[in-house]
């Protein structure tokens, strides 16, 4: 479990580049209690997160983002370690964003 010190605020931008809907970084790791901050560069966004193991340990209602706009999302701090993937959706060309391939977020504690 992170400290109030050790709390880190990850970014995450989506923005429509030609006919593609990206996300950058598509691979995050992160720590248990860090949160994210998403950021709609140019299209208004829907961020969705399945639940793993029947567990929510983040949203599982779609969130709308509005372009140029942005939402933090603290992480659980007892999220355990693994491999989260998301959707985003993206309003300003009706489609799924794209990272490095599918956008993941990869919890995984300090050693």
């Amino acid at each position: 479990m992170n400290s109030a010190e050790s709390v880190m605020n990850h970014r995450v931008a989506v923005y429509v580049k030609g006919c593609e809907c990206r996300v950058t970084p598509g691979h995050l790791v992160v720590e248990p209690g860090d949160a994210i901050t998403f950021m709609p560069v140019n299209t208004d966004v829907t961020l969705l997160f399945p639940l793993f193991d029947q567990e929510a340990y983040l949203p599982t209602e779609g969130i709308r983002v509005k372009a140029a706009g942005q939402l933090s999302i603290p992480l659980d701090p007892v999220m355990p370690d693994g491999v989260y993937p998301y959707a985003v959706y993206c309003h300003a060309n009706n489609s799924f964003a794209i990272g490095g391939s599918d956008p993941v977020i990869i919890v995984r504690k300090s050693r």
